[in-house]
């Protein structure tokens, strides 16, 4: 069997019913040369049956159904990599939606680079944001590496897994007080020679669960249902190029972060 370009995460917990919409924006991607990893992390039933709903639909989707793990279950994310055959790693948060050339445009900087992010427009007090920080920027990786300070979550990185090996240690739950995401990004910014890279357009929309606080699962279905339709319109870079810029960094993948989950 041929082995995929990229091999995809997708970590799920509580989310349900947002998984679907996650799941079918890999599908919509102009690149289709892909396996995805369905990490259901004591996930509730309802992304359990979405999961394995995808994965009898398309044989690139797997799942990998475990109980509830450490932390955030970032054991599991390393199982999945053990696993995987693709040249790149790319992440998807649950409740986060891809724009179809997220994968084409991560897999051009991964032809010369090794760790990638790209922008992602989120929401911040109802308004669209940005956030145009580069991993290029020593003073970004400083900040990184040294302060909670985080400028993109799973859903906006992607990586070769061969680099991934590289490391001294991979995902494994972190210490308590630092995002899961950005405690692994510290270990690709600390990797000697590591050769980083910023794709300078938005690829995703990321709506965090801790910016929603007062929102009902069926309030964020609506929320994302609309903007899934609107990924796949032409009119979406238009309403992308009105996203505010952010002074303020992003969290990460963790129910303690201020940005996603």
């Amino acid at each position: 069997m041929t082995a995929p370009l990229f091999s995809i995460v997708v970590p799920t917990y509580r989310n349900g019913r947002l998984l679907r919409y996650a799941l079918d924006s890999v599908r919509n991607q102009s690149l289709s040369d892909y396996e995805v990893f369905v990490v259901c992390d004591g996930a509730v039933e309802e992304g359990r049956e979405i999961a394995f709903e995808f994965a009898r639909r398309d044989s690139r989707f797997r799942v990998l159904d475990r109980p509830k793990g450490a932390r955030h279950g970032e054991a599991y994310r390393h199982e999945a990599l053990l696993a995987a055959r693709g040249r790149y790693v790319g992440y998807l948060c649950d409740d986060d939606l891809w724009l179809p050339d997220h994968l084409r445009r991560m897999g051009q900087a991964l032809e010369r680079a090794e760790f990638v992010h790209s922008l992602y427009a989120f929401f911040q007090g109802g308004r669209l944001s940005v956030f145009r920080n580069a991993l290029e920027d020593p003073a970004i990786r400083e900040l990184m590496l040294e302060q909670p300070f985080n400028i993109f979550g799973p859903t906006a990185a992607a990586h070769r897994l061969d680099t991934y090996f590289r490391l001294p240690e991979g995902w494994a739950p972190g210490p308590e007080g630092v995002w899961s995401d950005l405690n692994m990004w510290r270990k690709f910014l600390r990797l000697e020679h590591v050769v980083l890279s910023t794709v300078p357009e938005i690829t995703s929309v990321s709506f965090p669960s801790s910016l929603r606080p007062s929102m009902t699962l069926e309030q964020r279905e609506k929320e994302t249902a609309y903007w899934a339709e609107l990924t796949v319109s032409p009119a979406i870079r238009d309403i992308l190029r009105e996203a505010e810029v952010s002074p303020h960094p992003g969290g990460g993948d963790d129910t303690d972060s201020p940005s996603s989950e």
